[in-house]
């Protein structure tokens, strides 16, 4: 019956997605968000939650503020708020844009209930039959140097810059200390990871602090802090939401009121982020639709990618080709030399900007999850790549327990339930791939060394 719902859902939104009128239309984009909201409501009475700090509950709220609600809330009342939409869009693509926000939330929500949910109680890692620890200090120990490398190549003093200047606007990856702020979230999420297993070992049934890696907790709180207290938002939100979402997953359950109480609260602390970092032109001026401005300005990418799709039609992949291959160094670098492609046209990212100012220069309007797959592979691509990233999800989450692979997997995407709406499809890749193989390393040396 699960199933059944799903692709009703998915179909319904298929319909009313190649029915998007060619025009502005304000009411079919309150029909796209009352229905967004049904279909999500079904889907959680279908899965009857114990734990509401999943990936599931995180993502449909951003993904929401990402794509739908400048187009549904603030389009009439408040257009200019954000810089961002004083730059040109077409308007009239606002419909087939919450269309297709429809269609990608349940092609998720049909990929998810593909799975049945399985209810387990403590990690089985083949690992832990022989009760070893996984070591994790030389994890945050790299994770410490990496992190000084960072800041002597000048790469924290840049990021000052520029959230002192505002700190809205991505800025493209560049330089040597671009380099060092790849490499470090891979080893401290790692390290998370496996403190977390180790302490299923260690007090299986109540998480004990003391039973934490004190060099782990002192450079966890370094990066935390170091981030936070200039206000960049992401690397904050990451370390909370694998920690408090795996803490959750193998201790204790939150459930519908706490979750809600939680996230009022996380907007309180992004709102407060947000007031520390502006002008006080801008404090005298803060409204609580700020509070999210990070996600909702990425609205704005949905639409100059539809408008270029309908001009120049999909990329057939090429936009997706950089966070693919980002988890193998240097291989970009090879795929451009060999294919002869342009480096420009491998991140829709950049595709945004290009087609907002004419080129890419040192800042970028970056991009979101349907906006890169549209670009890539257009409606077939939502069809496709949506249901596969909630099968995804709900595959690594139950198997979460006895699988490296799936631990590795399913805690890289609670780290990103965030900040995966407004980035490319595959941004995760990189430190799945990366945090699977440290961790894997780890075992195996381990395994090495005592056999």
């Amino acid at each position: 019956m699960a199933k059944i719902y799903g692709f009703v859902a998915l179909i319904i939104s298929l319909f009313i997605c190649l029915l998007a009128p060619e025009r502005y239309n304000h009411e079919y984009s309150i029909l796209c968000a009352s229905l967004y909201w049904i279909f999500v409501l079904i889907y959680m009475i279908i899965r009857k939650k114990k734990n509401y700090f999943d990936f599931d509950s995180i993502f449909f709220i951003t993904y929401f503020f990402v794509t739908l609600y400048y187009t549904v809330i603030m389009y009439k009342a408040d257009p200019y708020r954000y810089v961002f939409y004083q730059l040109y869009f077409n308007k009239d693509v606002l419909p087939l844009s919450s269309g297709l926000a429809l269609l990608g939330i349940t092609g998720y929500i049909f990929g998810a209930l593909l799975i049945n949910t399985k209810q387990k109680s403590s990690l089985l890692l083949e690992f832990n039959d022989k009760k070893g620890l996984i070591k994790t200090t030389w994890m945050f120990v790299i994770c410490l140097i990496l992190i000084a490398l960072y800041i002597a190549t000048g790469g924290y003093e840049m990021l000052i810059n520029e959230y002192i200047g505002g700190g809205a606007i991505q800025v493209n990856d560049s330089g040597v200390s671009s380099y060092f702020f790849a490499f470090f979230p891979a080893f401290l999420i790692s390290g998370i990871i496996a403190e977390f297993f180790n302490m299923t070992i260690n007090s299986p049934d109540q998480f004990k602090f003391h039973y934490l890696n004190k060099v782990g907790l002192v450079v966890t709180a370094i990066v935390f802090l170091m981030f936070f207290l200039v206000g960049s938002r992401t690397i904050p939100l990451q370390i909370m939401l694998i920690c408090m979402g795996l803490y959750s997953m193998l201790y204790q359950p939150i459930n519908l009121y706490k979750f809600i109480i939680y996230i009022l609260l996380g907007f309180v602390l992004l709102a407060g982020v947000g007031i520390l970092r502006s002008e006080k032109s801008e404090k005298d001026n803060f409204h609580m639709d700020d509070a999210a401005m990070d996600l909702i300005v990425n609205n704005r990418n949905t639409f100059i990618i539809v408008d270029y799709v309908n001009k120049k039609g999909v990329s057939y992949g090429e936009s997706m080709l950089s966070p693919i291959l980002a988890p193998l160094p240097f291989s970009q670098s090879a795929v451009i030399s060999i294919f002869d492609l342009n480096e420009d046209d491998m991140r829709s990212a950049l595709i945004t900007t290009k087609q907002t100012f004419g080129y890419v220069g040192d800042w970028g309007l970056g991009t979101n999850i349907i906006a890169d797959v549209y670009l890539a592979f257009g409606i077939f691509g939502v069809l496709i790549l949506f249901p596969f990233l909630g099968y995804l999800v709900h595959y690594s989450k139950n198997n979460f327990y006895n699988s490296l692979l799936a631990l590795s997997l399913y805690s890289v995407l609670l780290s990103y339930a965030i900040y995966l709406a407004r980035a490319e499809y595959f941004y995760f890749f990189r430190y799945f791939i990366w945090c699977y193989l440290i961790l894997l390393f780890s075992i195996k040396i381990q395994k090495v060394t005592k056999s």
